[in-house]
């Protein structure tokens, strides 16, 4: 295949809304030739184009069925821009009830766009549906995939076995052992088993069969990148301002932090009401003593009692001008519903934008719209899971606090990444709020060290630990 020459008839009989970077460019040319294809491209660095030039490539859309399976909360932005591009040929949204999703005119769609759950509960009809036709599998947020005993894995490899699959993610690991996912459906004949690839890589395990060290991380990094390119903002986007992060460490009040000691020791709190907070387990007592930081109305029975979060996002609120001409909107981000439940009442004069699971796909959709476009809406708050992928507030805001850090590199830099990307207009701030005294601490060097892991294999600009403290 002349790569350059089937790049350019792709791009004259298909035009683009703007021209490509010369290193999209250079991509997609590189990838043109294979099967399979790994597009783990951080955020702003145009996956979605890349991917979309690249399967137009693989199979032009008058002769395949493209299939795009992503987080539900992508599936608009997604259908927006392939209708912006020329003669993409139709685009269904294969969403809505069963009886809704058997009218939808796939048969004969060029491109079909679904969330994963619907991709599997639908695996069977697709797959009879498409059963003679040539297909071109996206996974995006292909982090979906990187556990390989899960049914996102197995149904993946499955329907597109013996087709063209591209995987995108820019934070394809939480830890070494998810790159055997990713080769796994990208170049499956470098490692004959999940064992072979344990044998070579895991140095030591404990005594619970853990692993706590892993060796050969480069020759892991080659078999991972086989196939595969990897494009940081930093290499290629030279123009984009780096985020200033700001640990901000701050004391919880005294009774609270004697509350707090009290779970930590006994695992257990009696409520005036009568009733009882057990945490007796070592999962129930690991996610109790995260929660607790913040929701201390909750764990004491007390609904009067005041956390010194609140305290600390009043001086954000206060310090970035919230509200003023000119000033940035704010990006909140916390693990647990309990938490950001509490901070939707606390800001609600501020017409939040929700993103957690307790608001619905499409509430999310609206939220999106608002957040950008409405002068009332001037906070979003959100967990790094349901707004850590696919959203562009680069343009609305550029001051994010994290009130709970993400126990996992990816979700963090997916996070921030939010605002960090092609079109900013500042410099980010990005503070990492930090209770003093309390498993905050400890989760947040946890953190910097499985960042640093993971860019051993993934490759990263630089580790988190020298972003945040400059070493």
């Amino acid at each position: 295949m002349d790569t350059k020459t089937a790049l350019y008839e792709v791009l004259e009989r298909h035009p683009l809304p703007f021209l490509l970077h010369d290193f999209q460019d250079e991509n997609i040319q590189i990838l043109a030739p294979f099967d399979r294809a790994g597009l783990y491209a951080e955020v702003g660095c145009g996956k979605t184009v890349m991917s979309t030039v690249l399967g137009l490539i693989w199979g032009s859309s008058r002769d395949a069925t493209t299939i795009v399976v992503m987080p539900p909360i992508l599936l608009s932005s997604w259908r927006r821009w392939l209708e912006s591009v020329g003669n993409i040929g139709s685009v269904v949204v294969y969403k809505g009830s069963p009886k809704e999703r058997k009218q939808l005119p796939i048969a004969h769609a060029q491109w079909i766009l679904c969330s994963m759950q619907i991709f599997k509960n639908d695996f069977e009809y697709l797959r009879r549906t498409f059963v003679n036709r040539k297909l071109v599998g996206i996974v995006d947020e292909a982090t979906s995939i990187k556990n390989i005993a899960s049914d996102n894995h197995r149904k993946v490899m499955q329907f597109f076995d013996g087709h063209k699959l591209m995987l995108l993610t820019g934070t394809p690991l939480s830890t070494p052992g998810d790159a055997y996912a990713y080769i796994k459906l990208i170049s499956p004949g470098v490692y004959r088993s999940k064992t072979q690839f344990e044998n070579i890589h895991v140095e030591e395990r404990d005594f619970f069969n853990n692993v706590v060290k892993w060796q050969h991380l480069d020759l892991m990094n080659q078999n991972l990148m086989l196939g595969a390119i990897r494009v940081l903002k930093e290499d290629v986007l030279s123009h984009l301002h780096s985020p200033v992060y700001t640990p901000i460490y701050y004391a919880l009040d005294p009774d609270h932090l004697k509350l707090y000691n009290v779970l930590a020791e006994e695992q257990m709190l009696l409520l005036e009401s009568g009733g009882k907070i057990d945490a007796t387990s070592a999962p129930r007592l690991y996610t109790a003593l995260q929660q607790i930081v913040v929701n201390w109305d909750y764990f004491s029975g007390d609904d009067n009692v005041r956390p010194a979060i609140f305290d600390l996002i009043d001086n954000t609120i206060e310090e970035i001008g919230l509200g003023k001409e000119g000033a940035s909107k704010l990006l909140i981000f916390a693990n647990y519903k309990l938490t950001n439940r509490k901070l939707v009442k606390y800001l609600a004069k501020y017409k939040p934008a929700v993103f957690y699971s307790e608001a619905t796909p499409a509430a999310q959709a609206r939220d999106v719209d608002r957040f950008l476009n409405d002068p009332q809406c001037l906070v979003a708050i959100a967990n790094p899971l349901s707004a850590g992928m696919g959203l562009n507030f680069q343009g609305v805001s550029w001051e994010v606090l994290f009130v709970e850090e993400p126990i996992v590199p990816k979700d963090f830099h997916q996070a921030v990444g939010r605002v960090y990307r092609d079109g900013q207009k500042h410099v980010p701030t990005v503070r990492l709020a930090i209770a003093e005294g309390t498993i905050q601490h400890r989760l947040h060097a946890n953190l910097l060290d499985k960042d640093a892991l993971v860019n051993r294999v993934q490759r990263g600009f630089q580790d988190l630990r020298e972003a945040i403290y400059g070493r």
